[in-house]
């Protein structure tokens, strides 16, 4: 069922998007499996696009962050969190229009 909140947009900035497709092809470049863009808008509040992918090691999911947190650094997007990097097995960066996901294979 969509969520029924006020902040529900269904617009987006070109540059939004271009974003989005710029962060799934940093991770892909760095490795990412069965990487996917979910469309949110309309459906929940708090974001408006998921990037999902794997990634075979710790390793490699703290590479793909570190990519996405640089182009981060070089834009004009803000961070608002990230979780999970320590650990390495799910990290989470939260852009508030755009949530990434970066799990290792066994826990996706």
């Amino acid at each position: 069922m969509p969520y029924r909140g006020h902040r529900i947009r269904k617009d987006i900035t070109p540059e939004k998007k271009e974003n989005v497709l710029l962060i799934a092809k940093l991770a892909q470049s760095k490795k990412a499996q069965d990487l996917v863009i979910l469309d949110m808008r309309g459906l929940v509040g708090y974001t408006d696009y998921f990037v999902i992918c794997s990634a075979s090691s710790t390793r490699t999911a703290k590479t793909i962050a570190d990519t996405i947190l640089d182009f981060i650094a070089k834009s004009k997007l803000k961070q608002w969190h990230i979780e999970g990097y320590k650990e390495g097995d799910w990290i989470l960066i939260d852009l508030g229009g755009i949530i990434v996901h970066i799990f290792q294979v066994k826990k996706r």
